[in-house]
């Protein structure tokens, strides 16, 4: 483990928020330190998606080719779906987006803010705690090591119920029976009945599923609410009414979809209060969430 102590910025989370973060600062001649709780190969809930806004955003930082290569297709719009036959086309107006695998996308945009000059530290557990004069520190344990940063800045980018933003007292509750969840898994093999890169978003009176097909197969995410008398609904009980309201996804999603293995994420949504105090600044996630609905996903 480093020995650092003093840096200019230490951004606690590993995925496309945190990643930028890191990369721009490192750009921009500062000392940083990302820390990432997960291996480096860590999937994620996720719908995958990218929407052509980010576009500019890649150009900025010099890293749409590395998207361009962590893509497994290119994404042309959405179809929302009400009811079985019905759909309502949405395409992107400004070009195509990307569909792109969170254990590639994380870990190739983590590269590029390596070879900018930031460190990179996967496999570690950060916690930020009071450090004197109303700054904060950040103890970094990985194995039997630990050492503590003192940054000038801590960058939040820890993702959905940021602990970062509660540490450091700028998170606000989410009302218990307002909270949803989501979740997200993959569905192997081709020829898939999907037209490739459109994303199908069915649509239940207890959240909806969002599935776009690959060359390799299609992924499938959710977002899915509490049922009208307030009981959780689990991902099998929600795919079961999925397949009652769309019967045409047991196509799409092949059988066994409902005993497969999902990674889930929540709360939804997930507000913050004001996104930053001095020394902290939240992005991504962690900064706020309402599910956009729209496609655009990390965008």
């Amino acid at each position: 483990m480093p020995g650092i102590d003093t840096i200019d910025a230490a951004v606690i989370g590993g995925g496309p928020a945190g990643a930028l973060a890191a990369l721009g600062l490192a750009q921009r001649g500062w000392r940083v330190t990302l820390i990432e709780r997960g291996r480096a190969d860590r999937d994620r809930c996720c719908g995958w998606c990218l929407s052509p806004r980010v576009g500019p955003t890649l150009d900025r930082l010099g890293v749409r080719g590395v998207v361009d290569r962590a893509a497994v297709a290119r994404t042309t719009g959405v179809r929302v779906r009400p009811a079985p036959g019905a759909g309502i086309d949405l395409p992107f107006e400004s070009g195509l987006g990307w569909l792109t695998p969170r254990r590639a996308l994380d870990s190739a945009l983590r590269g590029a803010a390596h070879d900018a000059g930031a460190e990179i530290i996967t496999g570690a557990r950060a916690v930020v705690r009071p450090g004197g004069s109303d700054r904060f520190r950040v103890a970094v344990e990985r194995g039997g090591d630990g050492f503590d940063l003192r940054p000038a800045l801590i960058v939040g980018a820890d993702g959905l119920g940021s602990a970062v933003a509660r540490a450091t007292r700028l998170s606000r509750p989410v009302p218990r029976r307002r909270r949803a969840y989501g979740f997200s898994f993959e569905v192997d093999g081709q020829p898939h009945p999907l037209p490739i890169g459109r994303v199908e978003m069915l649509l239940t009176a207890i959240g909806y599923l969002g599935v776009v097909a690959h060359p390799g197969g299609a992924h499938a995410a959710a977002l899915v609410r509490p049922a009208g008398d307030g009981a959780a609904v689990g991902p099998g009980r929600f795919l079961d009414r999925v397949f009652a309201d769309h019967p045409e996804a047991r196509a799409w999603l092949g059988a066994g979809a409902a005993a497969r293995r999902p990674i889930a994420a929540g709360p939804m949504p997930w507000r913050a209060g004001p996104p930053a105090r001095a020394g902290v600044a939240l992005v991504g996630d962690a900064a706020g969430y309402v599910e956009p609905f729209t496609g655009e996903g990390m965008a």
